[in-house]
């Protein structure tokens, strides 16, 4: 029960992570706020990111059950 916790734990971390590594770099990159705010309240972003979030956090997980 233990090991399933922490793979829930860890898949949520994931997931979250990819979701918003995009829009974080794009900040960072053009140094100006309003670029994150702007791609996070996006529903396109949102909507392609919760596709590509779902499809890593897939792998990763199939990744981590098997090692």
């Amino acid at each position: 029960m233990k090991q399933l916790t922490i793979l829930y734990v860890q898949a949520i971390i994931i997931f979250v992570g990819v979701h918003i590594t995009p829009a974080a770099l794009a900040t960072v990159i053009s140094c100006n706020l309003d670029v994150y705010m702007l791609w996070i309240t996006s529903p396109l972003y949102n909507a392609i990111m919760v596709f590509i979030s779902l499809f890593v956090t897939i792998g990763a997980v199939e990744h981590l059950t098997t090692k």
